[in-house]
């Protein structure tokens, strides 16, 4: 598959997502971050504050509309989808890219989280962010370790697990060359997708 192609699939997607988030009313799951959006903290019962701050940030830009900010995340896996794309081509070739952005498309988790406000997405779209840098990088230390950590860094405002992406990855340089390989790419994409 070519970019243009995957673009104007996912694309497509994205439009029946947020066609799709129009009719559906407010989950339980979106109410309550909508709640902590309003009363910030350190720490939820849940997990980390990066859901909360997300809806917060992107409530002061819509002007508090729900119905906008629930478009984010469909945006989002847009983005994830796409960085997996980015990934899989960078590491071994378009045909097999293309096959990653379907499979991880058919994942029933992945569309439910695709619609749904909640922690998965933007941190599965920063993981992807982060391996993605690390696999552009390839042997040389350059800005892409730092950005590669930061990405995991903000990830684990998301998910605490990404803190353990972040100690095996990106500072163990003995187990750089996980990134590289395929069991890897397809664990990253378990994490992100599974609940």
């Amino acid at each position: 598959m070519k970019s243009k192609t995957v673009f104007v699939f996912l694309g497509t997607l994205t439009l029946l997502r947020c066609v799709w988030l129009a009719f559906q009313g407010i989950a339980p799951p979106e109410a309550y971050y909508w709640m902590c959006a309003d009363r910030l903290a350190p720490a939820f019962f849940d997990g980390p504050p990066g859901t909360a701050l997300l809806v917060h940030g992107l409530g002061m830009l819509t002007g508090d509309s729900l119905s906008l900010i629930r478009l984010a995340w469909p945006i989002l896996g847009f983005a994830a989808a796409w960085c997996a794309w980015l990934l899989a081509r960078s590491l071994f070739d378009e045909a097999i890219a293309g096959w990653v952005v379907v499979a991880l498309n058919a994942i029933p988790a992945f569309n439910e989280q695709s619609v749904t406000i909640g922690p998965m997405m933007p941190s599965l779209v920063l993981i992807l962010a982060a391996a993605l840098t690390v696999a552009q990088s390839r042997e040389d230390i350059t800005i892409n370790w730092y950005l590669a950590a930061a990405f995991l860094s903000l990830a684990a405002l998301f998910r605490y697990e990404a803190r353990s992406l972040k100690r095996i990855g990106v500072q163990s340089s003995p187990v750089r060359h996980w990134f590289y390989c395929p069991s890897f790419f397809c664990a990253l994409l378990w994490h992100g997708t599974r609940h």
